[in-house]
């Protein structure tokens, strides 16, 4: 089927949904999306001060728990938000990168049904990712923030993305008195071979808090306009992190480098509409983030498609997969059934030794120690990701499994090899939906979306 068909009868699918469940909220219910940036799950109950306003949010919010993301960077999950597909499905494998030719997004659906979308968030996600949205602008203060969620409205559809919690900056502030640290000083310690000395990690989870405490005012700021606004009652409110926050578990800090539990675990909370069916995951479950973007759908009366992960609205037990490409010569995927999850780890080239000196170099440190330019030994890299296989590897090489279990205070190892071959085909099955054979990236980039009809391998 010609790809311009694919995305036509997609589209026209789009207003054909039935609802969130009698008795049917507004025929088109506010919604507002809040994401913030480096929110890990255990920034929320480790200190009474730290999330004060989002507790109070989250005694008022109809359910609320964890999320797994699809991924540690940013724009690759939160493609998976909005779309409710898995990276491999989208495309959007990295940042700088575009969604896939013929999948819509949220934001699309929504304004075919009449919504006025708008997104305020920063620029690196104005590509594909702003598809489907009138406005497209940069993050909000709290106070212009906060006016514009007490002008709330019926057929309203907000985006809002906040970054007070992220420990880095870039090279420029962004602002007056952002006092984030340079991003370049902590990807000192980005390398897993460079020791974080104990007291240094102390002192980032001081100024973490600090941050942490901050957003949660913000928050609570935009919480609080929503709650005086007319349209409170009739709104779906979700408010979840985009990421998490690697503090030197895996021996590494800041996201998108790992898996880790710190980097994909995040909160999550959602207040539904008055008169909508009550979500049927257990409140404090755990649940996939991508299985937001059908619960959305189904609240505003927008078709799920089958690639979609499934809404709230149903109790899954699936296994929860998260992918993270290119890197250093590897591809990463993660899969969480229960509390075990699955690290696997596929080499498409040799790591280059200087990779982290070039990130730094990149952020705004020196490069006075590398032998050639950051983005010659980046291109390269590149170039050998779109050859390989992504979840098989180099021809030669066999995938690096390794388990570990989520615990209350964190993370252990585990040593069974009969479970980690068994998540691992597991984890080939449900990454395989929708692929009729694995291609390496630059050929299955060309490909159409591929959702309209059942998965590949079943579910």
């Amino acid at each position: 089927m010609p790809a311009r068909l694919f995305t036509a009868l997609l589209l026209l699918g789009l207003g054909l949904g039935a609802g969130c469940g009698p008795p049917a909220p507004a025929p088109r219910p506010p919604v507002v999306l809040i994401t913030a940036g480096a929110l890990r799950a255990d920034a929320v109950g480790r200190d009474a001060s730290w999330t004060a306003r989002l507790d109070e949010f989250a005694a008022d919010a109809d359910w609320s728990g964890t999320a797994v993301t699809a991924s540690s960077e940013p724009p690759v999950s939160l493609a998976s938000l909005l779309t409710g597909a898995s990276p491999w499905q989208h495309q959007l494998l990295s940042a700088g990168r575009t969604l896939r030719s013929g999948l819509p997004t949220l934001a699309q659906g929504l304004a075919r049904r009449g919504y006025r979308t708008r997104a305020y968030v920063p620029s690196f996600l104005h590509g594909s990712l702003g598809a489907g949205f009138r406005e497209v602008a940069e993050p909000l203060s709290g106070p212009a923030a906060a006016r514009l969620a007490s002008a709330l409205a019926d057929g309203d559809f907000v985006w809002l993305h906040f970054a007070e919690a992220e420990l880095a900056r870039g090279r420029r502030r962004r602002a007056a008195g952002d006092r984030r640290l340079a991003r370049h000083r902590l990807l000192a310690f980005a390398d897993p071979g460079a020791d974080l000395p104990p007291g240094e990690r102390d002192a980032l989870w001081r100024v973490y808090g600090r941050k942490v405490r901050i957003l949660d005012g913000v928050l609570g700021e935009v919480v609080d306009a929503l709650r005086r606004g007319a349209a409170w009652d009739r709104a779906l409110v979700v408010v979840t992190g985009s990421h998490g926050l690697e503090l030197g578990e895996h021996g590494q800090i800041l996201h998108g480098e790992n898996l880790g539990r710190a980097s994909i675990e995040v909160p999550l909370w959602v207040r539904l509409p008055r008169g909508c069916a009550g979500l049927a995951e257990p409140a404090g479950a755990r649940v996939a983030q991508a299985r937001l973007a059908a619960t959305v759908a189904e609240v505003t009366a927008l078709a799920v498609t089958p690639v979609q992960a499934p809404s709230l609205f149903r109790v899954s037990a699936a296994p929860v997969l998260s992918e993270l490409y290119r890197g250093n010569g590897r591809n990463r995927f993660s899969l969480l059934d229960g509390d075990l999850q699955l690290h696997w780890a596929a080499s498409f080239a040799p790591p280059e030794p200087a990779y982290y000196q070039a990130l730094r170099a990149v952020a705004g440190g020196s490069s006075s120690r590398l032998e050639e330019p950051p983005r010659r030994l980046f291109d390269r890299l590149d170039r050998a990701f779109l050859k390989a296989p992504p979840l098989a590897g180099l021809a030669g090489t066999a995938p690096r499994l390794s388990l570990e279990r989520w615990t209350q205070g964190g993370v252990e190892p585990v040593d069974d090899p009969a479970a980690a071959r068994a998540l691992a085909v597991e984890l080939r099955r449900r990454w395989s939906r929708f692929v009729d054979r694995e291609r390496p990236p630059g050929e299955e980039r060309s490909l159409p979306f591929r959702g309209l009809t059942s998965p590949a391998s079943g579910e």
